[in-house]
């Protein structure tokens, strides 16, 4: 590994949540669902370094368990990208892009991280880069009315982001609707730009990070991508089931 990483992935942890308390420890086929994370964020293979960011010592300790790089990050982050930001700052400042991967997001898809990272390196335009893929059969489109399920609105950049259903539906007319993937690729400076500016408003209210960036006018590339994994975010009891019944059905 380099001492001066030019590409790093984060993979941002914080011990609180609102159902499940430090659900990335959360077990699923013998391991925490935050080395699951980790070692797909490996796989890929296109980056220089991975660094856990937590914010508590249960979770360092852990990850150091299955050979991770851990930092130990401040415990007021409102957001994960704040998280690596400061870990960022602290432990690679010499980092060229930044890649922010979902703790809580087990079975991710490795051949995904490659795409996040590619508009930054061959354009100078874009200051963020995230993922979607497009809701196209009638169980997807089931999703399009659930709050948890965040959507994207895009051209060639992103236009707005929400947990409710957008486009709005307004007569019969066919629409394409995006399922925003919760990958974020940055440039170390506009990383730290980003964190400097602070909570927006549009980011408090409907709790997603990424409407920051757009408040801040930053130039956001969604990449539509037909990757396709089992998107399965650790947030409830529920989910660590359908986890859990997953990846044994895969393993037998």
């Amino acid at each position: 590994m380099s001492h001066n990483p030019k590409t790093i992935a984060i993979i941002p942890a914080r011990i609180g949540s609102d159902e499940v308390y430090a659900k990335v420890l959360v077990d699923i086929g013998g391991k925490p669902v935050i080395q699951h994370a980790y070692e797909r964020a490996k796989e890929s293979g296109v980056f220089d370094e991975i660094l856990i960011a937590a914010d508590h010592e249960r979770i360092t300790e852990s990850a150091e368990g299955f050979g991770a790089k851990t930092y130990l990050t401040k415990m007021q982050h409102i957001c994960g990208t704040d998280r690596c930001a400061e870990a960022a700052r602290e432990v690679f400042p010499g980092a060229k892009i930044v890649v922010n991967v979902q703790a809580d997001e087990p079975f991710i898809n490795p051949r995904m991280l490659p795409v996040v990272i590619e508009p930054l390196i061959n354009e100078d335009s874009w200051q963020m880069v995230t993922l979607c893929c497009r809701c196209v059969d009638e169980k997807a489109k089931e999703f399009i009315f659930n709050p948890k399920v965040v959507k994207s609105v895009k051209t060639s950049r992103a236009l707005y982001f929400s947990r409710s259903v957008i486009p709005f539906p307004r007569s019969d007319r066919e629409i394409r609707y995006f399922q925003h993937i919760g990958v974020y690729a940055y440039r170390m400076e506009d990383l730290q730009r980003f964190a400097e500016y602070g909570p927006s408003e549009l980011e408090l209210a409907e709790e997603l990070e990424q409407l920051r960036a757009l408040e801040m006018e930053m130039r956001v590339k969604a990449v539509e991508t037909d990757l396709d994994y089992p998107r399965i975010s650790i947030d409830t009891q529920e989910d660590i089931e359908k986890a859990r019944a997953l990846f044994n059905s895969e393993t037998t």
